[in-house]
């Protein structure tokens, strides 16, 4: 049972995006897939039709100790989902002080899920470091991390490879790590320049690049993915190619 962490080290990268688009990817692959949000926007489940606010998710109940499993929900698109939950701030901040303190939280929450090794785990991480990252890094057999083709996000990419945006975490799994280049457009000279700058520094680790394309906002405000909403376009192309990398990069964990 292999767990994919989908992160980026700002937010706006279109992290939740491309985590929507591994999973559904993926499932089409022949994967079960359950898709879980770290992120307290609460957003993952907009791009499966889940757009309800009272679905309960891991920020919900959680001084009745509610179980995961019980948050399961199923998309039309058959991968399942766990909500982050439609939480105040204040609970937000709960949830992240209570995984603090008790190590594995995350893990034993997870633990049911292991016994199918035909299940994949896509897991929407929080932008930036996080409480999170501790929790995830002993389990994650694959980590993508998602930037834009500008330069903000090149300048960023000497400190991502030493690790400076992850947790401190002595007990981290030695882990592969793939890049994603999202919104490229070609006719853009600097778009071009940060493309070919990122071919020669991340090698095979550039997992893909995914154009920018009207569909994947209107996709987004049609509650889909770009797979079901315009599956003929460059976006839902390039999408695909990255979840064949994720699916060829998992073959071995599962």
């Amino acid at each position: 049972m292999p767990i994919v962490r989908v992160a980026s080290p700002k937010g706006g990268a279109g992290k939740t995006t491309l985590a929507a688009a591994i999973g559904v990817g993926l499932r089409k692959i022949g994967w079960r897939v359950l898709a879980l949000d770290c992120d307290r926007q609460n957003a993952l489940r907009l791009h499966f039709e889940l757009d309800s606010d009272d679905l309960p998710g891991i920020a919900n109940d959680r001084g009745e100790g509610r179980d995961w499993t019980e948050l399961v929900v199923e998309a039309p698109s058959g991968v399942f989902v766990i909500p982050f939950g439609s939480v105040a701030g204040r609970d937000t901040v709960r949830l992240s002080a209570h995984i603090g303190q008790n190590p594995g939280y995350v893990r034993r929450q997870l633990t049911p899920f292991f016994e199918y090794r035909d299940l994949a785990i896509v897991v929407d991480m929080p932008p930036g470091p996080s409480v999170y990252d501790a929790e995830i890094d002993p389990l994650s057999d694959l980590d993508v991390v998602v930037l834009l083709a500008d330069a903000m996000s090149l300048a960023l990419l000497p400190r991502l490879r030493r690790g400076d945006f992850g947790a401190d975490n002595p007990s981290r799994r030695p882990t592969q790590t793939g890049y994603v280049l999202n919104q490229i457009e070609p006719r853009r000279r600097l778009c071009r320049d940060v493309l070919a700058l990122a071919h020669e520094v991340l090698g095979e680790t550039l997992f893909g690049t995914v154009h920018h394309d009207e569909a994947v906002a209107e996709a987004v405000a049609c509650q889909l993915t770009v797979f079901d909403y315009a599956p003929d376009s460059v976006a839902a192309h390039d999408m695909a190619a990255v979840a064949n990398r994720v699916h060829d990069s998992l073959a071995p964990a599962a």
